[in-house]
């Protein structure tokens, strides 16, 4: 009993430390992002963190939706490039490669963000 009651606050307060403020796109560039896509009512996005604190709305170009279509709430790892700085929880990206992804069911917050190479600004 004891051991269960230490997991469940271990839990419960290891999921506020992973919970970080988005600041945005400090560095225009190649970014590997882990999440999953959703279909909204502007059309296709992908959602970086969903239902947290720190979700991040990436939305894309019409012209690839069609690349982001087959993999509507489906888990995904999509290389994405931004090409400006922003600020916020909702950015703008295009997506250079993406592949489907099997989430891990004991890891909740294995979705994420990463500068994979930094590029100019435009």
């Amino acid at each position: 009993m004891r051991s269960l009651i230490s997991i469940t606050f271990t839990l419960l307060i290891s999921s506020s430390l992973f919970a970080q403020d988005w600041t945005g796109i400090s560095d225009c560039g190649v970014y590997q992002v882990n999440a999953v896509a959703r279909s909204v009512k502007n059309g296709l996005v992908i959602i970086v963190n969903e239902k947290t604190k720190s979700e991040i709305t990436i939305s894309v170009p019409v012209q690839n939706e069609a690349y982001l279509a087959p993999y509507v709430d489906r888990a995904m790892t999509a290389s994405v490039i931004f090409a400006k700085k922003s600020q916020g929880a909702k950015v703008e990206g295009t997506i250079k490669e993406i592949k489907s992804r099997i989430p891990n069911p004991i890891n909740p917050m294995d979705t994420g963000i990463k500068l994979i190479s930094k590029a100019e600004c435009k």
